[in-house]
């Protein structure tokens, strides 16, 4: 395993997308390079073709959350709530 292999394992089990066990199941399985395994792992598991494709999406989804963290419309009524069982609106959830 190449020193790439070996960071992109660790940092697939660290970020909690697949256990030592899983990677080495899939290993066992799949025949092709560890960066093909752990790549495939990765897509199967997140959707995300590369590790820096999943970072760069997390950051983008963290800059957008904290330009709404504050937002509030002006016409919200907190008084009224969403009521699955009758499908609509109501005031009495």
């Amino acid at each position: 395993m190449t020193t790439n292999e070996m960071v992109m394992y660790d940092e697939l089990v660290e970020l909690g997308i697949a256990t030592p066990e899983e990677l080495n199941l899939a290993r066992n399985l799949v025949n092709g390079t560890w960066e093909e395994v752990l790549t495939s792992v990765l897509f199967v598991r997140t959707g995300y073709r590369s590790i820096q494709q999943m970072m760069e999406a997390e950051d983008e989804e963290e800059e957008t959350d904290e330009q709404y963290e504050d937002y509030e419309p002006d016409d919200c009524d907190f008084d009224e709530g969403f009521d699955p069982y009758m499908g609509c609106f109501s005031f009495d959830c």
